[in-house]
């Protein structure tokens, strides 16, 4: 009687939906990866046009009320101490469209298994290629850098503000006013534990512009030059002037969208989904729980 499940693969007849549930349930780890990619890959290659794509990698949390599979107590902003889940999602941006799903328990790190995220996300697009990476600064770590190096994956990272770095801004020189209390500069930058210096794109925004993003550098809060700015930084191995580096990462925006999207419309925040869209998860009864 399922006329939409029936069209959907060609059937004649569909199986009672408890009976898929069932051939599902057999699934383990491997199998669901197996048959997530060749889902996805079928997907990205319906789109042709599209050639060369931007990969926005985010992480997020979701609280959790009950005693569900995974939840635990980690880093919770909006309710401290509560079990929650810490999911891992890759984006296409030109699609709108996820690229990648991984549930993780709410203790893990932002760059927790992200290498292994980033080689199935790449397998996943099948013959795209990735001309932009842009990640927070969740993902600013030597070891994901030089694998994106590695595999001349342009990217644009967000810096962690972190002492020595705190240092190097307060001493940056060469500020170049874009417009009143926005203002740039570049630098070249090497975090202990790094192999070689990078390029540093680092922008400053007055307090008294509306809703100035950034942090102030902790280490020099007393001193009145530095009260009245907010900080951002990023590391990247585009060639492109700052600002248009700058505004290249602001575009990384667009997919806090789709994470609200997917919590509002789609029932993706259960250790049963995956990346695959809600209605064919739904459909299908797809396991795709993940640890780290």
């Amino acid at each position: 009687m399922d006329s939409t499940l029936v069209r959907l693969f060609g059937w004649n007849k569909a199986a009672g939906h408890k009976a898929i549930m069932r051939m599902f349930g057999r699934f383990d780890m491997l199998a669901n990866e197996r048959v997530q990619a060749e889902i996805y890959r079928w997907f990205f290659g319906k789109i042709r046009a599209l050639k060369q794509v931007t990969l926005d990698v985010d992480s997020t949390v979701i609280t959790r009320n009950g005693e569900q599979e995974g939840a635990a107590r980690g880093y919770n902003p909006n309710r401290h101490g509560r079990a929650s889940h810490h999911p891992l999602l890759a984006f296409v941006a030109e699609a709108r469209m996820v690229a990648n799903f991984w549930l993780r328990p709410g203790n893990a790190h932002s760059a927790n298994n992200i290498l292994q995220f980033l080689e199935s996300t790449l397998h996943h697009l099948g013959d795209k290629v990735v001309g932009l990476l842009r990640a927070d600064s969740g993902f600013f770590d030597e070891a994901i850098l030089a694998v994106l190096e590695g595999k001349r994956i342009p990217y644009i990272v967000a810096a962690r503000l972190t002492q020595p770095l705190q240092r190097t801004i307060y001493q940056a020189t060469g500020w170049w006013a874009l417009e009143t209390g926005l203002e740039l500069t570049e630098l070249r930058y090497r975090a202990a534990g790094w192999e070689t210096e990078r390029r540093l794109i680092v922008v400053r925004q007055s307090i008294k512009r509306k809703a100035a993003p950034g942090k102030t550098l902790s280490l020099f809060a007393d001193d009145p030059d530095i009260q009245g700015w907010r900080y951002g930084a990023f590391v990247t191995t585009l060639d492109l002037p700052m600002v248009e580096v700058w505004r290249t990462y602001r575009g990384r925006a667009d997919c806090e969208n789709r994470i609200k999207e997917l919590k509002a419309d789609f029932p993706v925040w259960t250790p049963s989904t995956c990346g695959i869209s809600g209605q064919l998860k739904r459909l299908l009864g797809l396991p795709c729980w993940r640890t780290t």
